[in-house]
């Protein structure tokens, strides 16, 4: 019952800007439904729920996924891996140079994480994040 009442509640306009701890200033993108920012040079992404600011356990989970030392870092180490693992070897070279372009905060202990290749939307790949499980696409 309570899934029903979440999914026929009324959606509430989402702030044009929120702060989270961490995260700093986040502008509201309509086209996106997300509110974007960036973080050590990387765009990150909160997902919107229907509320008017982030759910509280979100912007948590945001707030302590990013004061981890390295947290980008070591992610994209253990994402290459998995890819490395995945893909034939002649994709290893195109592994290696993928670069995060948005860390999207969907919920608590999943994150979305998008690369792009040399030239942008081209290739594409991705890597979801929940909790310690790691998977990874690509969409040539």
């Amino acid at each position: 019952m309570q899934f029903l009442k979440s999914l026929f509640r009324k959606k509430e306009q989402p702030e044009a800007t929120v702060t989270i701890e961490g995260a700093g200033s986040l502008g509201w993108d309509a086209e996106s439904e997300y509110w974007v920012g960036t973080f050590n040079g990387t765009t990150i992404s909160v997902a919107y729920d229907g509320l008017s600011e982030p759910k509280e356990d979100l912007a948590l989970f945001v707030t302590q996924t990013l004061e981890q030392p390295d947290f980008l870092d070591n992610s994209i180490s253990k994402i290459k891996s998995v890819a490395r693992a995945q893909f034939p070897e002649n994709r290893h070279p195109e592994i290696e140079e993928l670069q995060a372009k948005d860390v999207v905060f969907q919920n608590p202990n999943f994150i979305l994480i998008q690369f792009f290749g040399p030239e942008d939307h081209e290739p594409f790949w991705f890597a979801e994040i929940h909790g310690s499980e790691i998977y990874v696409g690509c969409d040539t």
